[in-house]
C-alpha cells in the first residue's frame, strides 16, 4: 500500500513547486498602416436592369459604397444612353447620387458627360448609397425617331487625391 501512496503526494504538490516564483510572458504585436480607397457599385437587380424609357420618373438603378482613410474626391461620370445597334440614337438623363447616408443627392446637368463629385476627408465608409436616373423632361424627346430596342449607358466612378 505504501508504494501506491507516494506518487499520488508527487503529482499532488507539482502545482505548488510552479507557483513559487513570479511569472510573466511577452505577446508580440506587430500592426501596419496602409492607405486603401475602395469604390464598388452595384446595379438595381429587382428592375431586371432594364426600365421603360418612355417613363420621366426618377428610377434607382444600384447603389455604390465608398472606403477610405485617405482624402479623396470621387466622381461619377456618365454618358448618354445609346441604342444597341444604332449609336447615333441617344437619349440624355440625368444621374443623381446619394453622398453620404441620409443625405440629400447631387444630381448631374441633363447634358452629355454629366457629373457628380464628393469630397472625403479622414476615414469613410459609405454603404449602399443610391444612384437613380431619370430622363430628360425634353417636350421634342417624344417626337424624335428613335428606334426600339435597348439603350445602354455607362456609370464610371474616379477616385483622386489617393496618394
Amino acid at each position: 500500500m505504501r508504494g501506491k501512496f507516494l506518487p499520488l503526494v508527487l503529482l499532488a504538490a507539482l502545482p505548488l513547486w510552479s507557483r513559487g516564483g513570479v511569472q510573466s510572458g511577452v505577446i508580440p504585436l506587430n500592426g501596419f498602416i496602409d492607405k486603401a480607397v475602395k469604390v464598388t457599385a452595384s446595379p438595381e437587380e429587382s428592375l431586371g436592369y432594364a426600365f421603360m424609357l418612355d417613363d420621366t420618373d426618377r428610377h434607382v438603378i444600384g447603389t455604390w459604397s465608398l472606403s477610405s482613410n485617405l482624402p479623396v474626391v470621387v466622381t461619377i461620370t456618365h454618358d448618354d444612353l445609346t441604342h444597341e445597334t444604332t449609336s447615333t440614337a441617344t437619349i440624355l438623363y440625368t444621374l443623381s447620387a446619394e453622398l453620404s447616408e441620409n443625405s440629400s443627392y447631387l444630381t448631374t446637368e441633363n447634358s452629355q458627360g454629366g457629373i457628380v463629385s464628393g469630397t472625403y476627408s479622414g476615414i469613410t465608409i459609405y454603404s449602399d448609397m443610391k444612384l437613380y436616373a431619370q430622363l430628360a423632361p425634353e417636350p421634342e424627346a417624344d417626337s424624335l425617331p428613335l428606334p426600339p430596342g435597348y439603350y445602354y449607358s455607362t456609370l464610371t466612378f474616379t477616385v483622386t487625391g489617393a496618394t
